[in-house]
């Protein structure tokens, strides 16, 4: 996906996903200020606005069309701003000690229509910027680690494999229903807590600065494990929380370490739809149609992150699938992977520069936690909107 195809996308009247698709190039490099990254915020709040008021017919057709068409023209604008570098150029004040680009509001409409930031488009919240998150999964990085240690109290469920159909008819574009098939797999029965994570921070020789920012917040909500006299330690009543502000890097080293790796893609949806066990339902959450019921999000949780296994399990007995805070799979994120993947145990794409991320979080609607919606951020970044759970082959 090019700047160009973004245009054309424009011309089509596919506003979301041109949105969507220069937020992915974003990521990748393109632009490199966090004031174009704010920006680009500020314009996904405004169009999903707009859409809630069509649907609801709080708005007439042409002033519908007007907005629309001063969102295309916004973005029009941010790809020219892209394309001749000025987006490096934008002003730095100092903020209570942090660095932080001005905002530059793209118009008086999107002002009057404005009722907060969404965290990122279909993904989470920017948090704080770190001064130790490596540009790319490259730096930093360290070789994977050797050898198999034993993990206290693994909670794991078998997930008996088979084809089942993924993605959504009605979703985003990024959904494309294909059939897929999965082969046996464990699972973790619910994400890795602060308490799992903090032991294997003390058990390893070297704890990597790509892994984890414990400096991390948004909003109320930061790390809880905390460094003291040489030793990490979990903030008291968060051991059952799940751990975040953990980058790829940091899950996947996690996962080595114990001789486990992160879910496919793939595997992480069929699991979500509780398997074998979920397709007759075909839900459109982890385990229920009401998610109220199975997992936290914007309306239920207060931006508040909660302890793992509170909400009822989907089919396979896994907890939060959907809500409390997304999790990293092992995936490369490519918009249009759906299209061209293999039937059978499906990778992921061969490289990009950002990874997906499933399941949706407590600052976001319920539809970003369909067991369908794709998220997407930076291997190499942290974020308190993410987490992440292991799997093993049977």
């Amino acid at each position: 996906m090019n700047f160009q195809d973004i245009r054309n996308l424009i011309g089509q009247g596919d506003t979301k996903g041109a949105i969507k698709a220069l937020i992915s190039l974003v990521q990748e490099g393109a632009g490199r200020s966090k004031r174009l990254r704010d920006d680009l915020l500020i314009l996904s709040n405004r169009f999903e606005e707009l859409k809630r008021k069509e649907t609801i017919g709080l708005m007439e057709q042409d002033d519908v069309v007007r907005e629309y068409a001063q969102v295309n023209e916004a973005l029009l604008n941010l790809i020219a701003e892209i394309e001749s570098g000025a987006d490096s150029k934008a002003p730095v004040v100092q903020e209570g000690g942090a660095s932080k680009r001005r905002i530059i509001i793209l118009s008086a409409a999107a002002l009057a229509i404005l009722l907060g930031i969404w965290l990122v488009w279909r993904s989470v919240g920017p948090g704080k910027e770190s001064s130790v998150a490596p540009t790319n999964e490259n730096s930093g990085a360290v070789a994977p680690l050797t050898g198999v240690h034993t993990r206290p109290h693994w909670d794991s469920v078998l997930i008996k494999g088979g084809l089942f159909m993924m993605g959504s008819a009605t979703g985003e574009p990024d959904e494309n229903p294909h059939p897929v098939v999965v082969n046996d797999f464990y699972i973790d029965r619910h994400e890795v807590t602060n308490e799992e994570y903090a032991y294997f921070l003390n058990s390893v020789d070297r704890v990597e600065p790509s892994w984890i920012d414990l400096e991390r917040t948004y909003g109320k909500e930061r790390c809880r494990i905390i460094r003291s006299s040489g030793r990490f330690n979990v903030e008291p009543g968060f051991e059952r929380h799940p751990v975040v502000g953990v980058s790829w890097l940091g899950a996947r080293a996690f996962a080595e370490y114990y001789g486990l790796r992160l879910p496919t893609e793939a595997e992480w949806e069929y699991a979500a739809r509780g398997g074998q066990a979920g397709i007759k339902h075909a839900y459109q959450y982890a385990g229920s149609n009401n998610l109220d019921a199975v997992g936290w999000y914007n309306k239920n949780a207060r931006a508040e992150i909660r302890p793992v296994a509170l909400k009822q399990a989907n089919e396979a007995g896994l907890f939060d699938m959907s809500g409390n805070v997304f999790e990293w799979c092992s995936d490369y994120y490519d918009l249009k992977y759906y299209f061209y993947s293999p039937k059978e145990n499906p990778q992921g794409p061969d490289s990009a520069k950002v990874r997906v991320v499933r399941g949706g979080n407590v600052f976001l609607a319920d539809s970003l936690c369909r067991t369908s919606n794709r998220g997407l951020w930076s291997g190499a970044d942290f974020n308190v909107g993410i987490g992440f759970r292991c799997v093993r082959g049977q």
